[in-house]
C-alpha cells in the first residue's frame, strides 16, 4: 500500500512539474498597418480630416497567380460622435497589391 501510494505521489509529481508544449496562445505581435490622422478647419463651420494608412508587405498573404504574386485586404474607416454613439460617416476602400517576385 505504501509503495502505491508513493507510486501515485510521484507520478502526480511529474505531472504537476510538466510544461505547456502549446504554442498556439502565443500572440501576434506583427504590426499590422500604421495610420495617422491630420483634421483640418474649413470654411462654414467644417472640418476636413485627412487619414493616412500604410500597410506593411509582411500584414497581408500573397497567393501566386499567373502574372506573380497578389494580395488584397479593405479598409473600413468609421467616424463617430462625441459620445461615440451616432455613426457620422464611414468609407470602405478595397486594396489589391500587385506584384512581380516574391
Amino acid at each position: 500500500m505504501k509503495k502505491l501510494i508513493l507510486s501515485c505521489f510521484f507520478l502526480y509529481s511529474l505531472i504537476a512539474f510538466a510544461q505547456d508544449d502549446n504554442f498556439s496562445r502565443v500572440l501576434d505581435s506583427r504590426v499590422k498597418y500604421y495610420q495617422d490622422f491630420m483634421s483640418f478647419i474649413g470654411e462654414n463651420d467644417k472640418t476636413r480630416l485627412d487619414y493616412f494608412i500604410q500597410v506593411p508587405y509582411n500584414a497581408v498573404q500573397f497567393v501566386k497567380t499567373g502574372q506573380g504574386f497578389e494580395a488584397a485586404y479593405t479598409v473600413t474607416v468609421s467616424i463617430f460622435d462625441e459620445g461615440q454613439k451616432n455613426l457620422i460617416t464611414e468609407k470602405i476602400w478595397n486594396e489589391k497589391i500587385i506584384a512581380i517576385s516574391f
